[in-house]
């Protein structure tokens, strides 16, 4: 399969990490209207991911702000840290060595945080 399309001459790139937001959706009502977002936990999750693949260092560290403060926030919640343990236990191997690297790596405090909460080991 040829991802290009000649005629508008352009070609399709695959947006990696976007399936952990589309597993995880949250339907939210906005006056009376449905909307349908990324549960924080996959939010949280994503940001990590992406953060690391991030070239302009602004946006890299925007996402790594979004996600350690509100994965902070997450973990101080019973129930939402159970679901950041279900997202995080149902990624590709790859991915999840990856996430670990990436917390390790750019907050080693927020990292132990997370090993902690979800009663892993190091």
């Amino acid at each position: 399969m040829d991802p290009s399309i000649s005629e508008l001459k352009i070609s399709a790139q695959p947006l990696r990490y976007l399936s952990i937001l589309q597993t995880y959706p949250l339907e939210l009502y906005f006056q009376k209207i449905p909307v349908v977002v990324p549960e924080p936990a996959a939010f949280v999750i994503q940001k990590f991911l992406i953060s690391d693949r991030r070239k302009v260092l602004g946006k890299k560290q925007k996402d790594l702000i979004m996600a350690i403060d509100l994965g902070r926030f997450l973990l101080s919640d019973d129930i939402q840290t159970k679901r950041m343990a279900s997202v995080m236990t149902e990624l590709l191997p790859k991915w999840r060595k990856k996430l670990f690297r990436v917390m390790k790596e750019y907050s080693p405090e927020f990292y132990n945080q997370f090993i902690e909460s979800l009663g892993l080991k190091t």
